[in-house]
């Protein structure tokens, strides 16, 4: 695995204001990812305008700050690295994923997040290892929210005979309020953490999910931070990955088994 990060100073504006999407489709790129980030980081205006129209964007004239991250990184059985591109501006990010088949360039997937303006590189893209020793999944977090709610998602991809399909899926970060007749004011917050592991009992790798769920009245001064959060569960659930499926699917019979009792919600105070 290797990571090349460069910065400069243009960018489109079509590129920041790019809705929260997963584009799976396979479209043929002019050149190689590398060129196209070569052109990125350019002195050139031109080569940078070009390069920028590689990917599909309709260069701007506004030059708001743009970060570029080259990762080239082993994401299926094959032996060439892939290659992932990465955009960051005014807090939108924008991810492609680049495969090589036959002497020509694919762009295979492409992701962007941004979310009030609020997202960065590392807070969208991540590699991880997760079903074959040797080969990296996209792990993709994008920001989501409105009205009274804030929620981060997290998707996990594989790149299978030069498709990128979705393995996994969870709201990993939420907060929210709650309004009405029994629970009037309630601010809510949920997180999940997830560990990977290779159960003894079983042959397939398992996902284990653990989330906590705190809340809180926001007439509590307090409400944003420490002492006011009243409540606390916990829950747990174990997805096992499955061939046949393509993906990591609940199973019952483990979470019973690997999770045990978990206390249970209890009243606002």
């Amino acid at each position: 695995m290797r990571t090349l990060i460069a910065a400069f100073l243009l960018v489109p504006s079509a590129l920041a204001q790019s809705d929260d999407s997963a584009d799976l489709g396979r479209v043929r790129l002019a050149a190689s990812p590398l060129a196209i980030a070569a052109k990125l980081v350019s002195s050139s205006v031109q080569e940078r305008q070009a390069g920028l129209r590689q990917l599909g964007f309709d260069p701007g004239e506004e030059p708001p700050g743009l970060r570029v991250a080259v990762h080239w990184e082993q994401l299926d059985q094959d032996p060439e690295e892939e290659v992932v591109l990465a955009l960051e501006v005014a807090g939108t990010v924008n991810v492609f994923v680049v495969d090589q088949h036959q002497g020509e360039w694919w762009r295979v997937a492409r992701f962007a997040n941004g979310f009030r303006d609020g997202c960065t590189l590392d807070g969208t893209l991540a590699f991880k290892q997760t079903r074959k020793d040797g080969i990296r999944d996209i792990l993709i977090r994008t920001s989501g929210g409105g009205t009274d709610i804030v929620s981060t998602n997290l998707t996990i991809y594989q790149l299978r005979e030069g498709t990128v399909r979705r393995l996994f899926h969870v709201v990993e970060d939420a907060s929210y309020r709650v309004m009405g007749r029994q629970t009037s004011d309630v601010m809510t917050h949920e997180h999940v953490s997830l560990a990977f592991v290779n159960d003894s009992g079983t042959a397939n790798p398992l996902i284990v999910a653990d989330r906590t769920k705190e809340q809180w009245k926001a007439s509590d001064k307090d409400f944003l931070g420490l002492p006011g959060r009243r409540t606390l569960s916990q829950e747990c659930s174990v997805y096992r990955w499955s061939e046949p499926l393509g993906k990591f699917s609940f199973d019952g019979v483990l979470t019973r088994r690997i999770c045990g009792f978990r206390k249970p919600l209890s009243e606002l105070r």
